[in-house]
């Protein structure tokens, strides 16, 4: 393998690694995707600190049994019918 597909691999390895550890339910295929195309224009800069501007800001933190509905456990999948809006479970 080339310099530069070792590189771009590694960049995007570390990039994967922090923002699985900033929001661990993200998919690792959309974060694959995203740090993909984030190498060509951010490929420069350290991935942790492109992962947290993508994955870390304006979080909202859900405290189970307080704001989060007795179904949700850490990696659950929704129900249908549920659904957030404005920062509350809402179902029909």
């Amino acid at each position: 393998m080339s310099k530069m597909k070792t590189a771009r691999q590694e960049w995007v390895d570390k990039f994967i690694t922090a923002a699985l550890k900033i929001e661990p339910r993200a998919a690792y295929d959309d974060i694959h995707e995203d740090a993909c195309e984030l190498y060509g224009t951010s490929g420069k800069e350290p991935p942790g600190e492109i992962a947290k501007r993508q994955y870390g800001s304006e979080r909202t933190e859900y405290i189970l049994g307080v704001n989060t509905p007795a179904w949700m456990k850490p990696g659950a999948e929704v129900p249908p019918g549920w659904r957030v809006e404005g920062g509350a479970w809402r179902n029909n």
